[in-house]
């Protein structure tokens, strides 16, 4: 949707209510620490926590395992398997605090999988019954068509696009409440610039667009940056554990795209 910019002022900031939790400070529950607190037990909030993370981050896994040399056949189903293994077998049990970051503890998961599966030449039919991982598969294809080397390690291809699903799913979010508050209109003209494109030198041509003065365009091209970049560090805090550093999830993450 919007041009990706790793040297957006993500972190700049923003004012009274745009702290990394975006509550005063304090570090909220989230998705993450709901499933490490559950310590494997098969809670109803830790196992919909668990199954919520794993279909917003689907696509990085299909494009980690496409890296890792299968075909887009085999990586959609696999992708179905090793989401179903791990929700059937509860793996996050085996998740620490000290991990951190549901980032790293899915992609120690999806490597150890990968493993087994070249082990295990015969498998059995995917899925297992557990949700399914809706996976857009020409979407995610053109994405390895312009992910660069094919020689790129899946570990890298699959953190630059879990980044990238972040953002994108961030402006999704951010498009559907717009849409919602009878804001369309301006998110379709205000949109392409969130991400990191500078809107100054056509802030003329978005107020005409909007039929709004300039100033105004400016004023809402702030406002919605800043909703924008509250609603990025909720996505972000959702992986996290109550340790994790919001902002040194955000810099690691956008120097992904500067590698």
């Amino acid at each position: 949707m919007t041009p990706l910019s790793p040297t957006h002022p993500i972190s700049e900031a923003e004012g009274p209510d745009d702290s990394p939790t975006g509550r005063g400070g304090r570090f909220p529950v989230t998705r993450w620490s709901v499933i490490l607190a559950a310590g494997g037990d098969s809670t109803g909030d830790a196992r919909a926590a668990l199954e919520g993370l794993c279909k917003r981050y689907g696509l990085p896994v299909y494009l980690a395992i496409r890296g890792s040399g299968f075909s887009p056949e085999d990586a959609e189903d696999l992708t179905q398997e090793f989401f179903g293994l791990l929700l059937r077998r509860e793996d996050f049990a085996k998740a620490t605090p000290e991990k951190g970051r549901f980032r790293n503890f899915l992609l120690t998961a999806l490597k150890r999988f990968l493993i087994n599966e070249r082990r295990n030449q015969k498998r059995q039919k995917r899925g297992g019954g557990v949700a399914s991982i809706s996976i857009d598969r020409e979407l995610a294809e053109s994405r390895v068509e312009i992910s660069g080397s094919p020689e790129e390690h899946p570990d890298r291809i699959f953190e630059r696009h879990w980044a990238r699903e972040l953002i994108d799913g961030t402006l999704r979010e951010l498009q559907e409440i717009c849409e919602r508050e009878g804001k369309g209109k301006a998110f379709a003209v205000l949109g392409p610039y969130l991400a990191g494109a500078d809107a100054s030198h056509t802030y003329s041509e978005i107020a005409r667009e909007l039929g709004i003065g300039e100033a105004h365009a400016r004023s809402m091209m702030f406002r919605l940056r800043n909703r924008f970049r509250r609603l990025l560090r909720e996505a972000i805090a959702d992986t996290l554990d109550e340790e994790s550093s919001v902002e040194d999830e955000i810099r690691y993450l956008f120097s992904i795209f500067s590698r």
